[in-house]
Formats: C-alpha cells, sequence, structure tokens
C-alpha cells in the first residue's frame, strides 16, 4: 500500500529534516510552504498541519532534534 498524498500529519516528536528529493506543500496557521530538495526544516512537537504531496518527499531527519534559528 501506498503512502496518502494528502492529509493531516500530528508531530508527535520534535524533528528536523533535510530534503533529499521530491516536493510536499505543508499548511501551518493557514500559511502554505513548499518544501523541496536543499531545505532544511525544523517541526515542533505537537504540531498539526496538513500536507500534499507532490512528489513523495526523501528526507533524512533527526528526531527530538531542536534548531532555533535567531
Amino acid at each position: 500500500m501506498s503512502e496518502p498524498n494528502k492529509g493531516t500529519w500530528h508531530v508527535e516528536e520534535q524533528e528536523v529534516f533535510y530534503g533529499i528529493d521530491g516536493e510536499v506543500f505543508i499548511t501551518v496557521d493557514r500559511e502554505e510552504y513548499l518544501i523541496t530538495k536543499d531545505w532544511v526544516v525544523s517541526l515542533n512537537k505537537d504540531l498539526v498541519c496538513g500536507f500534499y504531496y507532490l512528489n513523495i518527499l526523501n528526507k533524512s531527519y533527526k528526531m527530538n532534534h531542536e534548531i532555533n534559528f535567531k
């Protein structure tokens, strides 16, 4: 069975990932972000967001690792 290309994602643990290949729209608080190759993304624990894959996103990720950009 393949992954759905659209849905709601509940981030259960802090996640930081690097997009290797693919494209996904992530919607957070009505703001839409297109995540593509070479992006570094940090998602907070307990975040609920929508997603829509244009092409399945291959990623390298680390759980429970926080990045604070300031």
